[in-house]
């Protein structure tokens, strides 16, 4: 009985290991060893290549899809590209708009992944408006404007929406009180109401922009250039108060922010890793690429602070 219950113990246990080997073989990450105390370049060869700017990132909600921006030297010129992941691999990435159509900045997906948004000079550049494409079972439709108030005579980009469809962006619009400013506009009987230009605790009389929303709300990750940062353009942290409120924005620190332009934030949908695009150097042949780091930074700044 004792050898029948051993036995049955180490079958039980290697079944456990072959699963557990099974599942890091088939985990939508399989082939990169996850970061944890400092920021890496994310997925090398696959999405980030020497020799091609690559600018913001998002998923979808069941982690099947990839979809980031692809720009030139001199960003000024943006596209979406996609990879999908089929039959245990990552397909080879391909455009978003077909024939080379313009627009990708800062692409995001929608908490249901049935939307996909972005923002583009297409229509009256220089002026960056908001748009959104919907997906369908052969792609996604072709871009459509968000009309006010989200889009304006002013520049708009960079949209993050919430479970509750509670949009987030960047606008210069009037009220700004900085370079640029964070706003946010609610849904109510499936129209957007009024913007409101969000908390002083994150904007400020520098410019705040690339705003990533928690779905639940309890964190807004943005960009900023303020004062007493490590570089360019550092990332940082507000924590959403039970009272809705939001604490004052931290600083990611120097495992997130370097030196250079760290900006678009982004989370993966399991809410465990941080995704961010480091530019080196501005105008010049210098990287841009997209790095991670677990998202456990977020538990230790908020402890230190």
């Amino acid at each position: 009985m004792k050898y029948f219950k051993f036995s049955l113990f180490v079958l039980l246990l290697f079944l456990g290991l072959l699963n557990s080997c099974h599942n890091v073989k088939n985990s939508k990450f399989y082939g990169f060893d996850p970061p944890v105390d400092s920021a890496m370049i994310f997925a090398p060869d696959i999405i980030c290549f020497e020799d091609r700017f690559e600018q913001s990132i998002t998923f979808s909600p069941n982690g099947n899809e990839i979809v980031f921006g692809v720009s030139n030297q001199y960003w000024d010129d943006f596209r979406m590209h996609s990879i999908k992941f089929e039959n245990g691999v990552w397909s080879d990435s391909k455009e978003v708009f077909p024939g080379g159509l313009l627009g990708g900045i800062a692409p995001m997906f929608s908490p249901d992944g049935e939307r996909l948004y972005h923002s583009t000079t297409r229509t009256n550049y220089p002026f960056i408006d908001i748009y959104y494409t919907e997906r369908m079972d052969s792609g996604w439709t072709e871009a459509i404007k968000m009309g006010f108030p989200i889009s304006s005579d002013s520049i708009e980009f960079e949209v993050s929406e919430s479970a509750d469809h509670t949009i987030y962006f960047s606008s210069t619009r009037e009220g700004c009180k900085g370079e640029i400013d964070i706003y946010y506009s609610e849904l109510e009987d499936g129209q957007y109401k009024t913007a409101h230009r969000i908390s002083n605790m994150i904007n400020s009389d520098a410019g705040d922009d690339c705003p990533f929303i928690a779905p639940d709300e309890s964190y807004l990750i943005f960009t900023s250039d303020r004062d007493g940062g490590y570089g360019a353009r550092d990332i940082y942290i507000s924590f959403r108060n039970e009272d809705k409120s939001w604490t004052k924005a931290i600083n990611l620190g120097p495992k997130v922010n370097s030196e250079f332009w760290d900006l678009y934030p982004s989370v993966s949908p399991d809410g465990k890793y941080l995704f961010f695009t480091r530019r080196e150097k501005w105008w010049e042949s210098a990287p841009s690429d997209i790095y991670w780091i677990s998202t456990k930074i977020f538990k230790e700044i908020q402890i230190e602070s």
